[in-house]
C-alpha cells in the first residue's frame, strides 16, 4: 500500500524536455571542468578514521545486558585509565532498544528500552562530558512496526510504506529476544527509502552520536553482495546529517567489495565475531570466556588477504573485531595468546577496541592495552603483510613473520609461533625488505636487544609472539623496495607493504561462524582484466592538473546519454521477491540464544 504522495505517481517529463535538461547539465559540467584538476574520493570523505579507531565496545562482555549504569561506569574507566593512551570511543552495541516489530517512535525509528531510563541523548552527553566520543548500534532496514503503522518519514510527505520493499522481506537483526524478524528491507529504487535513512541519521546527529556500527550487512548469503545498497544509503545519510559520524560495518565483509567499502565507510569487519559463544555456558547467556585461541587464529589468514591490505589506510580500515586481552582468564586465552592477539591487531593496523570489562582489568591486560610503543605502531596506520616463508623443505607455515614499514623508515616486525609446541622463528632482513645490519628493540618488553647483521631469531612458546622495531643502519645499493635510502619524506604517505598470499594450512581450521551459515563465505572473485582508463579517469588517478577540454567532456557525456536514451525501454532486472521468512534472515546455531530473564 502506498500513500498518495508515492513518487511513482508523478508524470514522466516529455522526451524533448528531458533532452534539453540533459544538455543543460552537460554544459554546466563542461564549464566546471575546464581548467580544473579531476579527483576521485578514495575513502569515506567525512574526515574521520585518519588513524585506526581506539575505544571500547559493550558487546564482548555485556552481551544482552548493557545498562545505562554499565556504560557510564565503563566510560569512566576509559577516561581515567585509557584515554591518555589514545582511546576515545565508548560504543553501545546491541540490546539497547525495544522490539522494532511492536514499538517505534513517531517517525518509525527505534526507541531505547528500560535499561536506559535517561535515554540515549543523556548517555551520549555523559560520555562527552568525560572528554570521549559516543557510539551506537543499528541493523539494516526499516522496523516492521513502522510499516504496519505506516508512520510518517520525518521532514517529508512520505510514509514507511512508501520506502519498504514489496513483498515484505526481512533484513538481518540479531536481537533474538525479539525473534530476529523485526526489520523489513528497504527498496532503494524509491526515494522514500533514502529519506528514511536520512531521518535516522538526523536523529543520531540530534542525539550527539559520534559513531555508528551497522551490523548484519556482511557476506551472509555467500554471493558477496554485502548489502551494498543499504551501505551506500547510510553513507549518504550520515554525510547529509551535518555531524561527523564514524561509519563502521559488521561483519564478514567480502574483500572483492573493498574498494567500494573504502569509498563509503570508515572501517569494515573482515571476519565473524571474535566471541566464542559455544565456549560460554548457556550458549552465550553467561559471557565468559569471551573468546578462545581458534577464533584468534582465523584472523591470521584474513588479515593477510591481498584485497583487504590494498584497501586499508587513512579513512577506512580492516577491522579484526574487539581485542579482548584485558580480563585474564575471562578472556579465554593464555597470557602468551593474549600478547599474540594484540600483536596481530597492531601489525595489521586494525582498530583497537577493547571488549573487556574495564573495571576488572588485570595488571598484564592493562599493560597490553596501554603499551604506547605498541600503540604507536597501530596508529602509524601501515597495514603489515606476511614475509615470504622459507622455500626449503620442512618449513612450517605456522611460524610466521610479518612486517610493516613505518613512516620513519624503521620496520615493525611481528614474529608468531602459531603451533602448539615451542619453536624458534627467524626473521631475515632480506625478506623483511632491506639488507645490511639493523638495531632491534623489543616493543612489548621496552628493551633494546642490540645490533644484528642479517636477521633475528627468537624461541617462542606455543601460540607466542614477539613485536619488534627494526631500524636499518646503512644504505645498501640495489636493496629491496623499502631499503634504507628510500625512506619517505614527511609529506610522503607510508608505503603499503607487498602482499604474500598465506598458505592453506590455516584454512583447515574450522570455527563455527557467528551470525552466518557455515557455507556462506566465498572466495574473492578473480580480478577483472584491466581496461584502458578514460582520459578523465587517468587524470583522476594520476592527480594531473592538465585541463580537461570542454568539447571532449561534452562529447563523452553526450555519447553516454545517447546510449542510455537508446536503451530507455529495456527492462531492468528487479530484485527477486522471496517470502519474508526465507530471505536474508539467518540465525546461526552458534549465536547465543536470548535469555529469558536477567540473572
Amino acid at each position: 500500500m502506498s500513500s498518495p504522495s508515492e513518487p511513482s505517481t508523478r508524470k514522466r517529463p516529455a522526451p524533448g524536455a528531458r533532452l534539453l535538461a540533459v544538455l543543460a547539465v552537460l554544459a554546466v559540467l563542461g564549464a566546471a571542468l575546464v581548467g580544473t584538476t579531476t579527483t576521485t574520493a578514495h575513502a569515506q570523505d567525512n574526515g574521520l578514521g585518519q588513524k585506526p579507531l581506539m575505544g571500547w565496545s559493550s558487546w564482548s562482555f555485556f552481551h544482552f545486558y548493557p545498562t545505562e549504569q554499565d556504560i557510564e561506569q565503563e566510560a569512566g574507566v576509559v577516561a581515567a585509565k585509557l584515554a591518555s593512551h589514545g582511546y576515545q570511543y565508548v560504543n553501545l552495541d546491541d540490546y539497547w532498544y525495544q522490539d522494532p516489530s511492536k514499538i517505534v517512535d513517531g517517525f518509525g525509528r527505534w526507541v531505547a528500552n528500560a535499561q536506559f531510563p535517561s535515554g540515549i541523548p543523556a548517555l551520549a552527553d555523559h560520555v562527552h562530558g568525560l572528554g570521549l566520543k559516543f557510539g551506537l548500534y543499528l541493523t539494516p532496514g526499516i522496523p516492521a512496526a513502522a510499516v504496519e503503522q505506516n508512520t510518517p518519514i520525518a521532514g517529508t510527505s512520505w510514509h514507511a510504506q512508501d520506502a519498504v520493499l514489496n513483498p515484505h522481506t526481512y533484513e538481518i537483526n540479531y536481537n533474538q529476544e525479539y525473534g530476529g524478524q523485526v526489520m523489513y528491507a528497504l527498496d532503494f529504487s524509491k526515494p522514500a527509502a533514502q529519506a528514511f535513512l536520512n531521518s535516522w541519521a538526523d536523529q543520531l546527529a540530534a542525539w550527539h552520536v559520534d559513531y555508528l556500527k551497522l551490523d548484519g550487512v556482511g557476506n551472509i548469503d555467500g554471493h558477496g553482495t554485502d548489502d551494498l545498497a543499504e551501505i551506500e544509503g547510510w553513507s549518504r545519510a550520515l554525510r547529509q546529517s551535518g555531524r561527523p559520524i564514524y561509519f563502521a560495518l559488521s561483519n564478514s565483509l567480502n574483500p572483492r567489495n573493498a574498494p567500494t567499502l573504502k569509498r563509503l565507510v570508515n572501517s569494515w569487519r573482515i571476519d565473524d565475531d571474535i566471541e566464542c559463544y559455544n565456549c560460554q555456558p548457556g550458549g552465550g547467556v553467561v559471557n565468559a570466556p569471551l573468546t578462545d585461541w581458534p577464533h584468534v587464529l582465523t584472523r591470521f589468514a584474513d588479515a593477510a588477504n591481498a584485497g583487504w591490505i590494498a584497501a586499508t589506510g587513512p579513512g577506512g580500515w580492516d577491522d579484526l573485531d574487539s581485542v579482548d586481552v584485558g580480563n585474564g582468564g575471562v578472556d579465554g586465552l593464555t597470557d602468551d595468546e593474549r600478547q599474540t592477539m594484540a600483536s596481530l591487531w597492531t601489525i595489521a593496523a586494525s582498530p583497537y577496541v577493547s571488549g573487556d570489562e574495564l573495571t576488572s582489568l588485570d595488571a598484564y591486560g592493562m599493560s597490553l592495552l596501554t603499551n604506547d610503543e605498541v600503540i604507536a605502531v597501530d596508529q602509524a596506520g601501515v597495514a603489515g603483510a606476511r614475509v615470504p616463508a622459507p622455500a626449503q623443505p620442512g618449513s612450517n607455515p605456522d611460524l610466521q613473520v610479518w612486517r610493516a614499514r613505518q613512516p620513519d623508515g624503521s620496520y615493525a616486525v611481528a614474529m608468531f609461533n602459531l603451533t602448539a609446541a615451542p619453536a624458534t622463528v627467524q626473521a631475515d632482513w632480506s625478506t623483511v625488505g632491506f639488507t645490511g645490519p639493523a638495531t632491534v628493540r623489543d616493543l612489548w618488553g621496552h628493551q633494546e636487544l642490540g645490533r644484528y647483521a642479517a636477521g633475528f631469531s627468537a624461541p617462542l612458546p606455543p601460540h607466542g609472539s614477539r613485536l619488534l622495531r627494526v631500524t636499518p643502519q646503512a644504505t645498501q645499493p640495489g636493496g629491496l623496495p623499502g631499503a634504507p635510502g628510500r625512506v619517505p619524506g614527511p609529506s610522503t604517505p607510508p608505503r603499503r607493504e607487498p602482499v604474500v598470499t598465506p598458505p592453506p594450512l590455516l584454512d583447515r581450521l574450522t570455527v563455527p561462524p557467528h551470525r552466518s551459515p557455515a557455507s556462506t563465505r566465498s572466495p574473492a572473485a578473480p580480478a577483472a582484466p584491466a581496461t584502458p582508463p578514460t582520459r578523465i579517469a587517468a587524470l583522476a588517478a594520476t592527480g594531473s592538473s592538465t585541463p580537461v577540454p570542454l568539447a571532449g567532456v561534452v562529447m563523452l557525456l553526450l555519447f553516454a546519454a545517447g546510449r542510455r536514451w537508446a536503451h530507455r525501454d529495456r527492462p531492468t532486472a528487479g530484485r527477486s521477491a522471496q517470502p519474508a521468512t526465507t530471505r536474508r534472515f539467518v540465525v546461526s546455531s552458534t549465536r547465543p540464544s536470548a535469555p529469558q530473564a536477567l540473572p
